[in-house]
């Protein structure tokens, strides 16, 4: 049986992606002006995503369930944090799932088994949110990328442009360094 879209997307992630992140970086650039080493981490996720669906302009047609590299924001305070958002390409979009990207690794949102103390910090500090992803969905009613919060724009809007080697996890943009 040939393994779903998705899965290879995931297995992808975990094998060639995730190992190459550094966490603490990552947790430190969303609160630097220019963002650059999230965007770089929002531009590998993404073209893996097109690597492994063969597109970008995800629908029915290619996937019924995807997981695409997006952005999410606190309504509340503000936070900031790349993530993987499941969504169900059959039902106009429909969101299931937030994987945020994190200091402390990958947390996915729903997990009744993250300890307390992580689901507390995801609840205080993220929920509720507004999210956006990278890919094409001209399907889903749920997301209108204009009316998305300034900072989630311009991350959706500019992450393209930054491709740093995640690979050398010392390199560090002379923005980041400045703004430490």
């Amino acid at each position: 049986m040939e393994q779903d879209k998705t899965s290879i997307y995931v297995d992808y992630l975990n094998q060639k992606v995730f190992p190459i992140i550094d966490y603490d970086r990552l947790q430190a650039s969303y609160g630097t002006q220019n963002k650059d080493y999230a965007k770089a981490v929002l531009h590998l996720l993404h073209q893996a995503m097109v690597h492994c669906y063969g597109t970008d302009c995800l629908t029915e047609g290619v996937t019924d369930y995807a997981m695409v590299p997006g952005v999410v924001q606190s309504k509340e305070k503000g936070n900031l944090c790349i993530a993987l958002l499941e969504l169900d390409l059959t039902s106009s979009g429909e969101h299931y799932e937030t994987n945020l990207l994190t200091g402390y690794g990958i947390l996915p949102q729903s997990n009744p088994d993250l300890p307390n103390h992580i689901r507390a910090y995801i609840r205080n500090t993220f929920i509720p949110y507004d999210y956006g992803y990278t890919a094409v969905i001209p399907y889903d009613i749920h997301v209108n990328k204009s009316s998305l919060p300034e900072t989630v724009r311009e991350m959706l809007s500019t992450f393209w442009k930054h491709t740093a080697t995640l690979e050398n996890r010392q390199e560090m943009s002379e923005s980041e360094e400045l703004e430490r």
